[in-house]
C-alpha cells in the first residue's frame, strides 16, 4: 500500500479549553470549584488546548463537499476503484456511507463499503485493501474519514458529555471533552507488499469505550459500564491498564530501525513518560494539542499537517500507531509516494 495524497477539511469554529469549561458550567450540576479543578487538571495532563468544531449545523456537509472537490482537482476520481468510509461518526444505518458519497460525486468504483472499527478504522481500511491487490493492475482507493460528532441532534458528545451530575461521571466523560471535528480523504495506491502491520485485540475491555445506540441491550445486554444510551463513554484508566504495556511491547518487537517517524492517534502528554521504554528513537508526529482527538482522521491529519509544515523527515521510515475502542492496538509501517502531498 502506498499513501499518495491526503486532503484535509477543518470546520471554522476554533475552541479552547476555556470555551469547553464554559459549556461544562452551563450544563453541569457540580460545584464550580470542583468542576474547574477536575477539568483543567485533565486537559493539562493530556496536553489538549484547542479543537475545531462546526459553527453551523450544515458545516459538516459543506466541509466534506469542499474537501472532496479540492482533492478531485488534484486527482482524477475516475481512477478510484475502491471507496471505503471508515469514520467512527455514523450518519446512516444503511446504505454504506461510501455509497452515499459516491452518489454525490457520481463515482463508479468496483467496490464501495464501510469499515466500522472505532478510531482504528483508518488502519483497518488499509489492511483490508491489501486483500484487493492485483499484481498486474494499478488500482487506487479512497478512504473517507468524516468525523463530526458534535451535532446537538445526535447528542452522543454534545451536550450529553457536558452534563456532569457527580464527580464519578468524570471517569468516562472527560475524554469526550478533547474531541475535535475534521475530514480527511486519503488516496491509496494498491501495491503488492509484504505485511507491515501488527495488531493486538483485548475484547475483555470492549465495553470500556462505547457509543451505544438506544437499543444496545438487545445485542449486549445491560452493562455497568454504560450509563446512558446515545452517549459516548470512555473509561480511559481501565483501557490503559489493559492495553498500554502490550502496545509498547508490540512497538519494540515490530520496529527494528534505530530512528523513525511515529504518527500516533490522539497522542497525549500521558504517553510521554512511556517513551523511555521504547528501544528506538522516535520523532512524534502529533498535533493533538491543536486539533484534539479527531478519531479516524487523527493519523492522516497528523501526516498531512506535518507535510504541509515541512516537519516530516522523508528519509526516516514512518509508522502509524493507534489504540482504539475494542480494546485494540495496532502499529503499521506506512509507504508514502515519492510525490506525497
Amino acid at each position: 500500500m502506498e499513501i499518495s495524497k491526503i486532503e484535509i477539511g477543518i470546520p471554522h469554529g476554533s475552541v479552547d479549553n476555556q470555551d469547553v469549561f464554559e459549556l461544562l458550567k452551563h450544563y453541569s450540576d457540580l460545584n464550580i470549584n470542583d468542576l474547574e479543578h477536575k477539568f483543567f487538571s485533565f486537559v493539562e495532563t493530556t496536553g489538549a488546548k484547542h479543537r475545531f468544531w462546526r459553527e453551523t449545523p450544515s458545516e459538516p456537509y459543506s466541509v466534506l463537499m469542499n474537501t472532496s472537490r479540492r482533492l478531485f482537482e488534484k486527482f482524477d476520481p475516475n481512477l478510484i476503484d475502491i471507496v471505503i468510509s471508515c469514520g467512527a461518526s455514523k450518519y446512516f444505518a444503511e446504505p454504506a456511507h461510501a455509497s452515499i458519497f459516491c452518489s454525490k460525486f457520481r463515482l463508479t468504483p468496483s467496490l464501495a463499503f464501510d469499515v466500522s472499527d472505532g478510531c482504528m478504522g483508518w488502519i483497518t481500511a488499509i489492511e483490508v485493501l491489501q486483500g484487493f491487490v492485483e499484481p498486474d493492475k494499478i488500482k487506487y482507493a479512497l478512504i473517507i474519514s468524516h468525523e463530526f460528532p458534535m451535532g446537538e441532534k445526535i447528542g452522543a458528545i454534545y451536550p450529553s458529555a457536558f452534563k456532569i451530575k457527580d464527580l464519578s461521571q468524570f471517569d468516562f466523560k472527560l475524554p469526550a471533552l478533547t474531541v475535535g471535528e475534521a475530514t480527511t480523504l486519503t488516496i491509496v495506491k494498491l501495491c503488492p507488499a509484504k505485511k507491515t502491520s501488527q495488531r493486538l485485540e483485548f475484547p475483555e475491555g470492549a465495553e470500556f469505550c462505547t457509543m451505544p445506540f438506544c437499543n444496545y441491550a438487545e445485542f449486549s445486554g445491560e452493562t455497568e459500564y454504560i450509563e446512558n444510551s446515545d452517549e459516548f463513554h470512555a473509561h480511559y484508566n481501565e483501557m490503559s491498564k489493559i492495553g498500554a504495556r502490550p502496545s509498547l511491547s508490540m512497538l519494540n518487537k515490530l520496529i527494528t530501525e534505530d530512528q523513525i517517524n511515529l504518527v500516533p492517534h490522539s497522542y497525549t502528554h500521558a504517553f510521554d513518560k512511556l517513551e523511555k521504554f521504547l528501544k528506538f528513537d522516535a520523532t512524534i508526529i502529533n498535533f493533538f494539542s491543536e486539533y484534539g482527538n479527531t478519531a479516524t482522521s487523527s493519523i492522516p491529519l497528523n501526516l498531512a499537517i506535518s507535510s504541509l509544515r515541512n516537519e516530516l523527515d522523508y528519509n526516516l521510515p514512518t509508522y502509524a500507531w493507534c489504540a482504539s475502542a475494542g480494546i485494540k492496538t495496532a502499529v503499521m509501517k506506512l509507504s508514502l509516494a515519492a510525490d506525497f502531498s
